[in-house]
């Protein structure tokens, strides 16, 4: 159920928790906004999450960017939100840490899954 995610010495996993696929593909549909649940409960703070549709060769604007301090610390869940205007599931994901490293997590689909947890995998 994990995907690995920022190498720092410890393996780290990203695991995406099932949500009611109806709910979630209903508020996608009507409101056009995305939601998505991060919880950071890895040793190092995250400095970046960007999002884009599978297929496309660009990434969406950083979404830790409108969290007050710009930051995803340990211990802390945050919510994270980006618009979609054509109401699509499949995404490719990018985390990066606060060294700098980062992990790419391709079709990841919101509309099944919209909780995302990071651990360190020891």
């Amino acid at each position: 159920m994990g995907k690995s995610l920022l190498n720092r010495g410890k393996k780290t996993t990203i695991a995406a928790l099932f949500i009611s696929t109806t709910a979630l593909s209903s508020q996608v549909a009507l409101a056009e906004l995305c939601h998505i649940k991060l919880r950071n409960h890895s040793s190092f703070r995250i400095r970046e999450v960007h999002m884009s549709r599978v297929g496309e060769d660009k990434w969406g604007k950083n979404l830790v960017d409108d969290i007050h301090d710009k930051t995803i610390w340990q211990g802390q869940s945050v919510n994270l939100r980006f618009e979609d205007r054509e109401n699509n599931c499949l995404y490719d994901m990018k985390v990066m840490g606060e060294d700098e490293d980062d992990q790419e997590i391709h079709r990841v689909n919101i509309c099944n899954n919209s909780d995302f947890e990071i651990t360190d995998d020891e």
